[in-house]
């Protein structure tokens, strides 16, 4: 009933004897020609200009970008509420005058220290010659 020389293939086919070394050598040629393709397109995937390190380090980036944002609000709440002193609150005001205008109430003792000379106090003049 069966002929010896005929086999079957994948889909049922009848194969003559013989191809399924053809066969093999076949689909092992295309799985590395498959290879040979996808490794290049995967490496450029991993580590080309918009590949997923560069995408890692975007996130990375995002969030100290986001990190000092933050940071940079809170400083400037702190600011604004300074400027807020600084335009109404006259104990704050007063503190101001009495530390950067040299201000004085009536009956405060004022003690004067010697400033420290300048540079360009302390550089002599060159020795004038004798004739």
């Amino acid at each position: 009933m069966g002929d010896a020389n005929v086999k079957y293939g994948v889909l049922g086919t009848v194969a003559k004897a013989g191809t399924g070394v053809l066969l093999r050598v076949r689909r092992r040629a295309a799985a590395v020609v498959l290879l040979a393709l996808t490794l290049p397109v995967g490496y450029k995937a991993l580590t080309g200009t918009h590949g997923y390190f560069a995408y890692q380090k975007e996130i990375r980036d995002s969030q100290t970008l986001d990190a000092a944002i933050e940071e940079t609000k809170r400083n400037n709440a702190k600011l604004e509420d300074s400027i807020k002193g600084l335009k109404t609150d006259p104990a704050v005001i007063q503190g101001e005058a009495r530390s950067l205008l040299r201000y004085v109430r009536p009956g405060d003792t004022v003690i004067a220290l010697p400033q420290p000379p300048t540079r360009t106090e302390t550089a002599s003049a060159p020795p004038l010659k004798k004739r």
